[in-house]
């Protein structure tokens, strides 16, 4: 190498020799591997195996693929694997044609198959079968009807929310035959009512199932159940006491009926017991609906008539959750959870004015009213419900819902309760004992609080409808001295309407001086101690008892004589005759002048005039009133000795037509017959 020189490429040639190349090299494919050999070698060992083979049989040869041929000596991969002999063909499912939907039969269709001869025999079977057991009975006949409509295609809570509530009522009724309706009303009506009550409770918890509790839900409402809902309207009209015995159990159940989404079938419910009794649906209304919006208590410990076992399929009650023995927090809570809704507040104050506007309950208003069934005697409004709603309106409890509604209906609720009184369904026994208990557990202590004086005016009542109520108070007088001392008192205070129909009737004279010695016999040792806030009750009733006895002595009903005057005269009186029992002028009940003249027309016969003035009259109510207005007193002072002289003249063939009946309630009596000649000509 020494003094040679030596020629050296570019490091740039080079790297691009290298990229480029030798382009023999690359196109010369590269010799397959040892492995590869000998692979290809034993499938080319197979194949001509299979070539003699073929021969053997007789069969095409399996074409050579040569071992070498494809790039790199690989052979080609081809699709050929699809068409292979060991591969099955995919086969392709077929969609089965969907059935054609069969349309349901609507429930008049089902309906028309009944026959009211099967019907008989079917329920002359129980009756013969099960003779002591009338539930099981109701239960077996109601399955009939269950199977009947098993099929029934019928969208019904959407037509509760949709259609009005009148229309809807004889949904699905009407799809049953009138002979089949007949022979239902003659089954039901032989059964003791709280057998009904009973198995009516059953079927209302069934068609309450899966009703949703929000109104406008979006889960479906399960499927009607036609049948059930049949039987159970059919049952209510029927006999609508039983749902009367029935409504302790929807109380306790609150909002489980009565929530805004399941209110419209409670109101279903309601009025197929109206069907057959307007006056047994104000009962219910009072019982179920008015504790959810004063927000007094309920029923809900007392026993339920749902208790008993449901025969019919799928028809069990639901459990409900008892009361008893659940601390004053808990039933608190449970009160206030169970009150209705504003919106739901207004639906059930217009069924109510629907169901007044009756002229069922309007004859009641003057002849008496009360729930009879049998010998069974229920009262519309409960001595509990005219107390819980004074308390309400009041302020003395839980803040009530739709408060002015309650307000304006709280005078007619209470002219019903103690009207009901003539016929044996009022306690006024009860009524003392809980007025008593809420004047003593009232916030105000003065004879003048709106409240005190309106449990006064009950006390009052209860002594007239009832002889018994008086020994009530004198019992119930030492243990609640403090309320009975506060009626004492504002009895005392002189509100004629709250004593001029005790001072005014001779036999109520005595008893009532009778009893005010009694009550001051029960506080005399109270009276003696003058020790604490029982000396003071005590000297508070001790000054009220003496002070009405000698009023009673000395004018002998002179000044209630002069009162009913006074309030007949004066154009609240006037207002009062001419009001007419109408939604309207509810306050006008407030007043026991009512009472008074509901009396009259009984005794003398009247009863159809009164009502043909109270309803002829009413467009003149208002008039009247404004124009007698200014000769209040002057009538008064005029008409006072000629009314008393009539008193005394009339009083012998008064004892004869009525013992309980003053020559007052006469002279208002005949005042009503001119009116009638007046207005009607």
């Amino acid at each position: 190498m020494d003094g040679q020189w030596t020629t050296v490429g570019k490091k740039d040639t080079k790297k691009k020799d290298r990229k480029k190349g030798d382009p023999q090299k690359a196109d010369a494919p590269s010799p397959p591997d040892a492995a590869s050999q000998s692979a290809f070698a034993s499938l080319d060992k197979n194949w001509k195996r299979q070539q003699d083979a073929s021969r053997q049989t007789g069969t095409d040869p399996v074409p050579h693929v040569p071992s070498g041929s494809g790039m790199n000596g690989y052979a080609h991969s081809t699709d050929d694997s699809d068409a292979s002999p060991s591969r099955e063909p995919e086969v392709v499912k077929q969609k089965k044609p969907k059935a054609p939907k069969v349309k349901k039969p609507s429930p008049a269709a089902l309906g028309a198959k009944l026959d009211c001869v099967q019907l008989r025999q079917v329920i002359s079977s129980v009756e013969e079968r099960y003779a002591a057991d009338e539930r099981v009975q109701l239960d077996l006949v109601a399955d009939h009807f269950v199977t009947a409509f098993r099929e029934a295609d019928l969208p019904f809570n959407k037509l509760l929310t949709d259609q009005p509530l009148e229309k809807v009522t004889e949904t699905p009724v009407e799809a049953v035959p009138a002979e089949v309706r007949s022979a239902m009303d003659e089954f039901v009506g032989r059964k003791d009512a709280q057998a009904v009550a009973s198995f009516v409770s059953a079927l209302i918890d069934s068609a309450f199932q899966g009703v949703p509790a929000a109104a406008g839900s979006s889960k479906a409402p399960a499927k009607a159940n036609v049948g059930l809902l049949a039987v159970l309207a059919l049952a209510l009209r029927a006999k609508p006491a039983a749902l009367v015995l029935a409504a302790q159990h929807l109380a306790a159940g609150g909002s489980r009926f009565s929530s805004t989404g399941r209110l419209p079938l409670l109101l279903w419910v309601f009025n197929q017991c109206a069907r057959g009794s307007e006056t047994a649906a104000v009962a219910v209304w009072v019982r179920v609906l008015l504790p959810q919006i004063t927000g007094g208590p309920t029923a809900a410990s007392a026993p339920s008539p749902a208790a008993a076992p449901a025969g019919v399929s799928g028809s069990k009650a639901a459990a409900v959750p008892p009361s008893a023995g659940a601390s004053a927090q808990q039933q608190q809570k449970q009160q206030e959870q169970s009150l209705l809704s504003p919106a739901s507040a207004d639906k059930a104050f217009a069924y109510l004015d629907e169901l007044l506007r009756s002229q069922e309950v309007k004859r009641g208003m003057v002849t008496g009213i009360s729930v009879r069934d049998g010998e069974l005697p229920l009262s519309l409004v409960p001595p509990s419900a005219v107390v819980a709603v004074a308390q309400a309106v009041h302020g003395q409890g839980a803040t009530p819902v739709a408060a002015d509604k309650l307000r304006s209906h709280r005078g007619i609720l209470r002219t019903i309760a103690l009207n009901g009184a003539e016929e044996g369904g009022f306690d006024a026994v009860e009524l003392v004992k809980l007025a008593v208990d809420a004047a003593g557990a009232a916030t105000g202590s003065s004879p003048s609080d709106p409240f005190i004086k309106e449990m006064s005016e009950l006390v009052a009542a209860a002594l007239l409808e009832d002889d018994a109520a008086g020994p009530a108070w004198q019992s119930k007088h030492k243990a609640g001295l403090r309320g009975s001392s506060r009626i004492l008192a504002a009895l005392d205070a002189g509100h004629p309407s709250t004593t001029m129909q005790l001072m005014a009737i001779k036999d109520k004279q005595t008893m009532f001086v009778a009893l005010l010695g009694g009550l001051r016999g029960r506080h005399q040792y109270a009276l003696r101690s003058g020790k604490g806030w029982q000396g003071s009750c005590a000297r508070t009733a001790d000054a009220a008892a003496s002070s009405l006895v000698a009023k009673v002595q000395r004018d002998g009903g002179k000044t209630a004589m002069r009162s009913v005057v006074k309030t007949l005269a004066g154009g609240l009186g006037l207002s009062m005759i001419l009001g007419g029992i109408s939604g309207g002028a509810a306050g006008i009940f407030n007043h026991p002048l009512l009472q008074l003249i509901g009396k009259a027309a009984k005794a003398t016969g009247l009863t159809a005039v009164a009502l043909q003035v109270l309803a002829a009259t009413e467009p003149y109510r208002q008039q009247v009133a404004a124009s007698a207005a200014p000769y209040v007193q002057p009538a008064v002072d005029a008409a006072t000795p000629y009314v008393q002289h009539a008193s005394e003249t009339i009083s012998p063939l008064l004892q004869q037509a009525s013992d309980a009946v003053h020559d007052a309630s006469i002279s208002l009596a005949w005042s009503i017959r001119n009116l009638t000649s007046t207005f009607t000509g």
